[in-house]
């Protein structure tokens, strides 16, 4: 059994900072959404064999018509692949600027890279793998704008890993939102798939106040993840028996999304997203129209919530109760590993008090004294994407 992380420690006042900093990350108290034009790029190919196009249909919809951002779709050639699709990102990046927010979206095939620590490759099609792109030049381009990024990747192996040295810079944000993890075959172009829960969690708040990406990732996780499979049926309707008469329950072929930030700033914060103001020149996709400031009507970001009362008066329609998955956001079971061989209450008990109202979802559920102290801490999986990266810090499971 691999035991290496037993030996990293953390101390409770650093804890409190990590969580102080996570939460303010994700619902900052000032809420200044920044980006005064948002752009958006739609990636799919030309031969593709899987039908992403049904589904960037809507996703374009959503983007264009709910949120007013500026979209356009890019289907990239058999023909030299590559280097079309860097001409194209190329392109895209002449609107960089800390003023903008960029998003771009994948759709389609991919594989593992030859090399575990790099990034996977884009192909077109299942009968001719051949022809193939390493993703991690693209996003390398990304990673250097001084925009933020919003990466969505809609394939197999799409958990992204950083191609440059840029955890801790001066430009903007990079964040991804992935299908699955590196080393997993995403959902096929069907109800099931990543593409479809984030074009309905995206257009269920729009008609909301502005939210962070890590909010946008958890809600998705849990409409993926609250989900009860169906009796599996023949083609006339009949229910399927295995050999000892059990019935038999259709293929669970969702996965769970992955979050991550390839590059960040000081403070640590998360991009935000918001519907445009609905005026005459948002209607245009043409990226050297102007395009109208985002709403900010708004100067806080409360959390989410799905009570009645705290829904009206903090984000109105945004983000409903997931149909079977309670009244909570989905929570994460970290195992923190501390310092002190008596875990210090006292300490606890004051990093509660000073906590922001944010922060009342975090709770520990159990303590361990031994030659050092293991906490047993649930959070909100919001807030869990944004805590600092930490070896003390282990996640045990989703609760």
């Amino acid at each position: 059994h691999d035991i290496a992380l037993t030996e990293s420690h953390s101390n409770i006042h650093k804890l409190g900072n990590d969580l102080n900093q996570a939460v303010q990350a994700v619902w900052p108290k000032r809420h200044d959404v920044r980006y005064l034009q948002v752009y958006v790029l739609l990636l799919s190919w030309v031969d593709d064999d899987l039908g992403v196009l049904r589904e960037i249909k809507g996703l374009r919809r959503v983007f264009k018509e709910m949120y007013k951002f500026q979209v356009q779709e890019y289907q990239i050639p058999s023909s030299k692949p590559d280097k079309a699709l860097k001409r194209r990102v190329s392109d895209f990046l002449d609107i960089d600027s800390k003023d903008n927010l960029l998003i771009i979206y994948y759709g389609g095939h991919a594989r593992r890279a030859l090399q575990s620590n790099e990034a996977s490759l884009w192909f077109a099609n299942r009968d001719n793998p051949s022809i193939a792109i390493p993703s991690g030049g693209i996003q390398s381009m990304l990673e250097e704008a001084d925009a933020d990024v919003l990466l969505l990747l809609d394939c197999c192996h799409s958990a992204a890993v950083p191609t440059t040295d840029c955890q801790q810079r001066t430009g903007g944000v990079v964040e991804v939102i992935a299908a699955c993890g590196y080393e997993t075959i995403a959902a096929e172009v069907d109800q099931h798939s990543f593409t479809k829960a984030l074009t309905d969690i995206l257009a269920m708040a729009s008609k909301g106040l502005p939210f962070s990406i890590g909010e946008l990732h958890s809600r998705v996780l849990s409409r993926l993840k609250c989900w009860t499979p169906q009796l599996a049926t023949d083609g006339e309707g009949n229910y399927i028996e295995n050999a000892e008469g059990r019935l038999l329950y259709e293929r669970q072929p969702r996965r769970t999304p992955i979050y991550s930030i390839l590059c960040e700033t000081r403070p640590r914060r998360s991009i935000v997203l918001g519907s445009l103001l609905d005026t005459s020149s948002s209607s245009s996709s043409d990226y050297n129209q102007e395009t109208p400031s985002m709403n900010s009507s708004s100067t806080t970001s409360p959390p989410l919530s799905d009570s009645d009362d705290e829904c009206k008066s903090s984000i109105g329609t945004s983000f409903p109760t997931v149909e079977g998955c309670g009244d909570r956001d989905p929570q994460v079971l970290l195992a923190i590993r501390l310092d002190s061989d008596i875990f210090d209450l006292e300490a606890w008990i004051e990093w509660v008090r000073n906590a922001p109202p944010e922060a009342k979802d975090i709770r520990i559920e159990g303590t361990y004294d031994s030659f050092s102290t293991l906490v047993l801490l649930r959070m909100p999986v919001t807030i869990w994407n944004l805590l600092p990266e930490n070896s003390a810090y282990s996640f045990v499971g989703f609760v």
